[in-house]
């Protein structure tokens, strides 16, 4: 099972939505990282196991090229363009459901694309 811990750019209702449908996803303000640089985000993270899902590609993808020459292991991170609350929910829902996402994220970076929202 994936777990998420959703960027601070990201609503927080999103996670609300997605734990009501029985996923494990935590925010940067459950774990009190609100005004926090990424890499703070990014560390804590790989710390307690949980792929990142933004809206920051550039800045974590940058993170994980560091982490991965480090010959470090992280969970991943999941990246989405701006969608609504209900969009991002369903994406996020039918792309945690699928049995091969875990294999997919693991210590790599992913788009959810974008025909997913519908």
């Amino acid at each position: 099972m994936i777990r998420l811990l959703l960027d601070e750019c990201v609503d927080v209702d999103v996670a609300s939505g997605l734990n009501a449908r029985g996923h494990d996803v935590i925010t940067a303000r459950d774990l009190r990282l609100l005004h926090t640089d990424d890499r703070v985000i990014f560390e804590r993270a790989v710390a307690i196991g949980r792929v990142v899902f933004t809206h920051n590609y550039a800045e974590f993808a940058a993170f994980a090229s560091e982490c991965s020459d480090a010959g470090r292991v992280y969970p991943g991170i999941l990246v989405a363009r701006m969608l609504s609350v209900g969009e991002l929910v369903r994406c996020l829902d039918r792309w945690l459901n699928d049995p091969l996402a875990e294999g997919r994220i693991a210590s790599g970076y992913g788009w959810l694309p974008r025909n997913e929202a519908r």
